[in-house]
């Protein structure tokens, strides 16, 4: 499926009929300042119609941050100076398995799909604890010099579980919508507590709160898919041509060209043969042969 026909099946949010076997991904839909993706040790700048997949790690720098939208139509959007490695996304219709490690700063997911928390999970981690959902939308935060993993919840509820120094996975507690809860390195997440109504209504606005792209991002990112897509085009024929052009230039492969050259070569002789049987005939002088 082309880059492009898949833009168009997000902008209808996947109404179209892609099947749950296709590889899981994501789309950049809003690229904002310095945002990168590493995969292994080599980093690639964002765009916007960039993919993103399982393995991957989305960087962002200062006063930078991005919209993904995954083909399964949950949405993770990254706030500055955040770094988020996707590291697993399965869902073939059966199976549901998402694990996002969250290395350092701010992300919200925005989860579309339904999970059970059993067979179906979906899971952000941070050194300090895990936070399962079934379906919300929620902020995680992780600050590296504290340690300390927050949640926001704005729908829904998550379960915030703090994470041993041996790996164990504690007691959760339920953060509900408007609620949010904090945990760090070796403790027990605090109770869930009220976030002020404008606090909670900042930090929606500065989470980006849609769970859809806007008309404007669907344009944008269809637009540099099909750029990308005429890019690739015109690659490809440079390199035909390039090819047509060695081919031309080998006599072997092309038999016409030694011919051609040949046959024009012979008329040449043949005239001047010709001229000259005449001057022997009749003593015509013989005009001299064209320059």
């Amino acid at each position: 499926m082309k880059l492009s026909n898949l833009f168009f099946a997000l902008a209808v949010l996947m109404t179209s009929n892609l099947s749950w076997a296709e590889a899981q991904h994501g789309i950049f839909m809003v690229v904002k300042g310095d945002v990168k993706i590493q995969s292994g040790a080599a980093l690639t700048p964002a765009k916007v119609g960039t993919k993103i997949k399982e393995g991957e790690t989305v960087i962002s720098g200062n006063e930078s941050k991005a919209k993904i939208v995954m083909t399964d139509r949950n949405v993770l959007n990254i706030s500055p100076n955040t770094k988020l490695t996707i590291s697993v996304y399965k869902n073939d219709g059966t199976n549901k398995t998402v694990e996002l490690n969250l290395v350092e700063g701010k992300v919200r997911n925005n989860v579309e799909q339904k999970y059970d928390g059993d067979k179906n999970k979906f899971t952000i981690k941070t050194p300090t604890a895990v936070a399962g959902v079934r379906g919300t939308q929620f902020v995680t935060s992780f600050n590296p010099t504290t340690m300390a993993t927050s949640i926001v919840t704005f729908k829904g509820a998550v379960a915030l579980a703090p994470i041993g120094a041996n790996g164990t996975v504690g007691t959760p507690v339920m953060v509900t919508k408007g609620t949010t809860s904090s945990v760090d390195s070796g403790g027990v997440p605090e109770a869930p507590k009220p976030v002020p109504k404008e606090e909670l209504k900042q930090m929606d606005k500065e989470t980006a709160s849609s769970s859809a792209p806007t008309k404007t991002e669907e344009a944008a990112a269809k637009t540099s898919a099909d750029k990308s897509d005429k890019k690739s085009d015109e690659k490809k024929d440079s390199a035909d041509q390039g090819k047509s052009g060695d081919v031309r230039q080998d006599g072997d492969k092309n038999p016409n060209a030694d011919g051609k050259k040949d046959g024009k070569t012979d008329k040449k002789d043949a005239k001047r043969e010709d001229r000259g049987d005449r001057k022997e005939a009749g003593g015509e002088k013989a005009p001299p042969p064209p320059e």
